[in-house]
């Protein structure tokens, strides 16, 4: 029930009634047109959600914002460039975190004037082959010249191994023996021997190739040469080592043997 209140006029003032004064009216009723004035209020009323269809004027769209202006560039923020794929990278089969790289490339190798293998090895003042005598396997076995044999002979064989730095070995085929300064000493008239290879400087030599193709075989670390003894071209005759002298007697040609 809705109460109203009544105002009275007394000695000309209107005044509104108090709450002890109002008089109560039963049953009364609300003209329809105050209720369409109330409906009216409440579709005035703001309300916190658009309508379906409806965009709020203080809000756009986002696809609205994010949509280029006609004729102008694109709002690069809002875009991403898409990232390359990562390759990942191969673990080392040796289980280090480097990547194995190529081997660099090797060194070239030190090559002597003369080839290694074997060869006779022949005097060019007497025509006669370097040998061992009687195919001796001893340590200090001597060296000579003689008579070359018509089929390669392994006495007379004698094999070239580089050791670098120009500096050979030369070792006896039949005997597996190398030649050497006999006594270790390099010093004028002494003997060229056999002996097991130790690497010594007095087991090493060097060809030097002259201006004829022939050889002077030079002792390492001295300036001396094998010599045939004496200018001799007698089988039997031994080889010894002397100065450079510029004879033949201390010329020597290498014939490969197979």
């Amino acid at each position: 029930m809705r109460k109203a209140f009544v105002t009275t006029t007394i000695l000309g003032l209107s005044e509104a009634c108090t709450p002890s004064t109002a008089v109560e009216i039963p049953n009364a009723k609300i003209s329809s047109a105050e209720q369409n004035a109330e409906q009216k209020a409440k579709a005035d009323e703001p309300t916190d959600f658009p309508s379906e269809g409806e965009t709020l004027d203080s809000e756009e769209s986002p696809a609205k914002d994010m949509a280029p202006s006609k004729g102008g560039a694109q709002d690069n923020s809002m875009s991403e460039t898409p990232k390359p794929d990562i390759v990942p990278t191969p673990t080392p089969m040796d289980g280090s975190t480097t990547p194995n790289k190529p081997d660099p490339s090797p060194a070239p190798k030190d090559e002597g004037p003369v080839a290694e293998g074997r060869y006779l090895i022949k005097s060019v003042h007497s025509g006669r082959c370097l040998d061992i005598p009687n195919a001796s396997k001893d340590n200090g076995g001597g060296l000579e010249i003689y008579d070359c044999a018509n089929d390669p002979s392994p006495p007379q064989v004698f094999q070239l191994i580089y050791h670098g730095d120009k500096l050979y070995e030369i070792k006896n085929l039949a005997s597996g023996k190398s030649l050497e300064v006999r006594g270790q000493v390099m010093a004028p008239e002494k003997l060229i021997q056999q002996s097991t290879y130790v690497g010594g400087k007095w087991q090493q030599f060097s060809f030097l190739v002259q201006e004829d193709g022939t050889y002077l075989i030079k002792c390492n670390g001295a300036n001396f040469v094998f010599d045939v003894q004496g200018a001799k071209t007698a089988n039997k005759t031994p080889i010894q080592i002397w100065a450079p002298n510029n004879f033949v007697n201390e010329r020597f040609t290498l014939t490969p043997v197979p």
